[in-house]
């Protein structure tokens, strides 16, 4: 649709808009698409335009949250897969460290009773 100054056809006393279906000034500047044939009040066609553009700015938004979304959820699950083997490994060398440290232990308290 492009604006015009005026849309006058061969019904030019009953003029109507094609988005609200009331009638218009046909003297009123209008919107209006050659191709389809439609015509309409300025003001019924901003705000169609508004929310329009709205809605495509959301839903482009919308896609990047949900991108990085799926990035830091996959991030969070790389991270957790990592800790676990970092947690299993220091689990391992905690328990052969106190294995170490228990043995001379025992070691020491078997040298003691020897004396």
């Amino acid at each position: 649709m492009e604006l015009s100054d005026r849309v006058v056809n061969d019904f030019y006393d009953e003029q109507y808009c094609d988005l609200c279906e009331t009638t218009r000034h046909p003297e009123n500047g209008v919107y209006y698409c050659d191709g389809c044939r439609c015509a309409a009040h300025i003001d019924c066609v901003i705000p169609e335009v508004y929310l329009e553009r709205r809605k495509l700015a959301e839903d482009r938004m919308l896609r990047q949250l949900d991108e990085a979304i799926a990035t830091v959820e996959a991030e969070t699950e790389q991270v957790k897969k990592e800790g676990e083997k970092k947690l299993e490994l220091l689990m391992t060398k905690l328990v052969g460290l106190k294995t170490k440290k228990h043995k001379i232990e025992m070691q020491a308290e078997a040298e003691q009773d020897r004396v």
